[in-house]
């Protein structure tokens, strides 16, 4: 296992069932940072009866997958009851968290990339240890897409309209698409916890 801890926060890489429990119970801040589910590491029904009350925010930077990390879990997968698939869902592993005492938990509702979770961590840890941000405050931020270059004033020239109507098209589908990533992580639980960084 690697790991850093750094202003009250743990980042755990790869871990075993067993390593995962004791740095969850043992931290008042956790931050999962990987490939899949992290329900698909950690067995939800071994969640449930944990009491990590000591942990105010659960932070999940997962279901990016490579293929790799996709033939792995589909092997796993493929064992698997529908009933134990169905407690690994988004939701369902915030509910999991919040039971067992999380104040909150920040996780994807869906596929991301390793690249999006990457600069969502950055952009969400640097809101939160250098600015002093709510947890929520710093995910705004993050959700803040920036802004658009001026679009040229309309020509009524048949080439220039058309070119002009085409980058507009470019643009919305682009705004779309940012719109599809950094409304990936959503809240669930206590939205005004600030992190006071160790002086």
């Amino acid at each position: 296992m690697r790991h850093c801890v750094r202003s009250g926060l743990l980042c755990v890489f790869y871990f075993s069932p067993g390593q995962w429990k004791e740095s969850i119970s043992g931290s008042s801040s956790f931050l999962f940072f990987g490939t899949e589910r992290l329900l698909a590491y950690y067995p939800p029904q071994q969640l449930v009866p944990l009491d990590v009350s000591g942990c105010r925010v659960c932070v999940l930077a997962d279901r990016a997958h490579t293929g790799a990390s996709f033939l792995r879990q589909s092997k796993i997968d493929a064992n698997k009851c529908e009933s134990s698939m169905s407690l690994e869902g988004s939701v369902e592993t915030a509910l999991l968290l919040s039971i067992s005492g999380v104040g909150a938990v920040i996780v994807n509702q869906y596929a991301a990339t390793v690249k999006d979770n990457s600069q969502l961590l950055c952009d969400w840890l640097r809101g939160m240890l250098a600015e002093g941000q709510t947890i929520v405050q710093a995910l705004q931020t993050w959700r803040q897409p920036s802004s658009p270059e001026d679009i040229p004033p309309p020509d009524t020239n048949g080439e220039k309209a058309k070119a002009e109507r085409e980058t507009v098209l470019e643009e919305s589908t682009t705004h779309q698409d940012i719109n599809s990533r950094t409304y990936n992580a959503v809240l669930y639980g206590l939205p005004h916890i600030i992190f006071k960084p160790n002086s």
